[in-house]
């Protein structure tokens, strides 16, 4: 459900090691019976910050070293994807380190693994690197890509066939569907004042419109159980430009039933 990306976080003590272990047994059971699921594996992420190698050969070294996996069948497996790789203690590295581990772990996953990958960390020490997650929402949302207004006038300047129009215009509806559904969990843990200010600084509303606004709002009620309708109603009253505008749109709709 999670996509083959999931998140861990939680304050000291909250038991978030155990959830992972809890997973792990739960993926475990799952292999047992599902010969093509992937086998977990948990890694502490601490270890990776003595040398700072690509993460896919730190975790070939690591399946040798503890696992007594060897090298060679260490790197099919994580060559073909089948392992879920749940990395823990990533609150443990150095701060001065930490940014370059969540680099090192995003550009694995992003180009060179395909298998699942859950991340746990302590909540503040993650909340830290909110603003370098946001800015790798960013890079990620495929801006060399058309987009709708582009993709209109291709079509309407007879750059393009009516066939073709539509096959972008799904690709198009399925790649922000999916790009709408990040920033929603980012929210999730981002928080109210900075998910909204982030957006609108960023010129996210000017792309998706009150869509992006009503899933933010619907991120922050399953992350803070804040209620969509009053979170939207307030920042109505508390920010200007675009994002207002939108917000205000949004209500107006709501009032009148759609």
């Amino acid at each position: 459900q999670a996509g083959g990306r999931l998140l861990i976080l939680g304050q000291p003590g909250a038991g978030k090691t155990t959830t992972l272990a809890t997973l792990a047994s739960d993926l475990v059971a799952e292999a047992e019976t599902d010969p093509s699921a992937p086998a977990p594996v948990i890694f502490n992420l601490s270890g990776w910050a003595a040398e700072q190698k690509p993460l896919g050969a730190w975790l070939a070294e690591e399946l040798n070293r503890q696992y007594q996996v060897s090298r060679k069948l260490a790197e099919r497996w994580l060559a073909e994807g089948e392992l879920a790789l749940l990395l823990d203690g990533l609150d443990e590295v150095a701060i001065e380190q930490r940014e370059a581990c969540v680099e090192a772990i995003n550009t694995y996953r992003e180009h060179d693994y395909s298998g699942p990958v859950v991340v746990c960390s302590r909540l503040n020490d993650y909340e830290a690197l909110e603003a370098k997650l946001f800015g790798y929402i960013l890079s990620q949302m495929d801006s060399e890509l058309v987009n709708l207004n582009q993709l209109v006038d291709l079509y309407e300047s007879g750059q393009i066939d009516p066939g073709t129009y539509m096959e972008k215009l799904e690709e198009l509806r399925f790649r922000e569907s999916r790009q709408v559904a990040v920033i929603k969990t980012w929210a999730m843990l981002a928080g109210p004042e900075m998910a909204f200010r982030a957006v609108d600084e960023n010129g996210i509303t000017e792309r998706y419109g009150s869509r992006i606004l009503v899933s933010i709002a619907m991120g922050l009620e399953m992350g803070y159980g804040l209620s969509v309708l009053n979170t939207l109603t307030k920042e109505e009253k508390n920010l200007d430009g675009p994002i207002r505008k939108e917000i205000s749109i949004f209500l107006r709709k709501i009032g009148n039933g759609f």
